[in-house]
């Protein structure tokens, strides 16, 4: 217990210094290394207090393992690893910050400054965008559902849902990456915008979360739709101040819980007796079981590597990571083609839930950073990703057209994701949809003989 204590006030000790230094040149809530501290401060401070607390750690009700004393000192080794991550941030940080953007990059960013969007060819581009998600839609569920009622046990595994057709996952993004384009635009008019505008927009995003819920893709829905817009509003609208954000918090641990029952709880055999209202207000009743353990399982899944026989005796050396390396190549091609960090994870201490459902735990980035190079890989890792933080924050420093906004929005979101998740989800993601977004943002952008591109 005493060297979980003295970790752990380490690691608040090296948040606080690491917010003050980071401050100074973004003092926002919502800038990328706020939002990174934030979430490491609940992934490995909160929850390894809940976890020592409660001496339970996993990733719910059907996979809980005790934690004995002795245990506690894997405990304490995971903050540690944690501590370190937050040294290797720390030196990517201060080794961008002492360089200039290269100027390539910035001409990069620059593009489509001088393309201004048609409003006929918004509604044009975002009614195709629509019919080609519903075909996605009703085509991947057609494949795999009897029938209505069948389908309903597909929603939240999309994993089966799309298995053999990952073309019809791009393409059911297509209407939200439109939509993230026209909220863009639409919040950066500096002159009144027609109600009717604002209702018809409204309807949209309302029609975007309806298909993230469809497909229980509840990643996609908060980290690249709805904290998007946030983002977007908060860059080009109006900035929310501190406090407003700090004043929502309830709010949006309210939307977490109610999207997790909708998209997933409510299908699960063990809640069938519960209404949804009823299931929201039992896991709201438990919020801190429900967000601590349910949730954040960042530290989970290093405990887990640390105490499991299946934990590989050798470092993986980089297979994960691979993995991102190899996306573009057909499996037919390369039947050997490494797995992701989630789907490794899950085959290695789950194989039976793999194997079954196809449905991935989430390893964190430190996870698998320490399971492809042990410590050594995970101050690196977290130095490139400090490097790349900083870099994306002063890229954000000016505002940018409504295609690189959304750009910006998206990775820096993401950018949570990947710290709870693996690196080839990640680029998966923030690939598929700045594809999305550039081709609708080219499609409904005005031909003009000033454009930058």
């Amino acid at each position: 217990m005493p060297a979980l204590v003295v970790s752990l006030a380490l690691a608040i000790l090296g948040l606080v210094l690491f917010v003050r230094f980071s401050w100074r040149d973004a003092p926002d809530l919502l800038s990328p290394t706020t939002l990174v501290v934030i979430y490491l401060s609940i992934a490995y401070v909160l929850d390894p207090i809940y976890i020592a607390a409660t001496r339970v750690y996993g990733f719910n009700d059907k996979y809980a393992y005790g934690l004995s004393f002795g245990e506690l000192y894997e405990l304490s080794y995971v903050v540690l690893l944690a501590i370190l991550s937050l040294v290797g941030l720390a030196v990517g940080v201060v080794w961008q910050r002492r360089r200039r953007v290269p100027q390539r990059l910035l001409r990069l960013a620059n593009l489509g400054r001088q393309r201004q969007l048609s409003p006929g060819r918004i509604i044009a581009v975002t009614t195709l965008a629509l019919m080609l998600t519903l075909w996605a839609l009703v085509t991947a569920f057609r494949a795999q559902a009897a029938n209505w009622v069948d389908a309903i046990r597909w929603i939240g595994n999309k994993q089966a849902l799309y298995e053999g057709r990952g073309y019809l996952l791009f393409l059911v993004l297509a209407f939200k990456a439109s939509v993230l384009i026209w909220s863009a635009e639409l919040f950066a008019q500096s002159t009144r915008v027609e109600r009717r505008a604002w209702v018809a927009w409204s309807c949209a995003v309302v029609a975007t979360v309806l298909v993230d819920l469809s497909t229980g893709t509840r990643s996609n829905l908060l980290f690249s739709n709805l904290l998007v817009l946030v983002l977007l509003y908060h860059r080009l609208r109006r900035p929310l101040p501190a406090r407003t954000v700090l004043q929502a918090v309830p709010l949006v641990i309210f939307a977490l819980i109610a999207i997790r029952v909708l998209s997933r709880d409510i299908f699960f055999e063990q809640y069938r007796h519960l209404s949804a209202p009823e299931l929201v207000f039992e896991k709201l009743r438990g919020v801190t079981h429900t967000v601590l353990f349910e949730e954040v399982q960042s530290a989970d899944a290093q405990l887990l590597a640390l105490e499991s026989p299946q934990t590989p005796p050798s470092p993986l050396w980089g297979e994960t990571l691979l993995a991102a390396v190899a996306l573009p190549i057909p499996r037919a091609l390369y039947p050997a083609k490494p797995r992701g960090g989630n789907a490794l994870f899950t085959r290695l201490y789950y194989p039976t839930r793999y194997y079954s459902t196809r449905v991935e735990m989430t390893v964190s980035l430190l996870t698998e950073l320490w399971l492809n190079g042990r410590v050594a890989a995970v101050v690196v890792g977290f130095a490139v990703l400090g490097w790349l933080l900083t870099l994306v924050q002063q890229l954000g420093m000016t505002r940018r057209s409504s295609l690189m906004e959304c750009l910006y929005a998206l990775v820096v979101w993401r950018f949570i994701s990947l710290l709870r998740g693996d690196v080839f989800n990640w680029i998966v993601n923030v690939t598929s949809m700045a594809v999305l977004l550039t081709v609708c943002f080219v499609l409904m952008a005005r031909a003009s003989p000033k454009a930058d591109w």
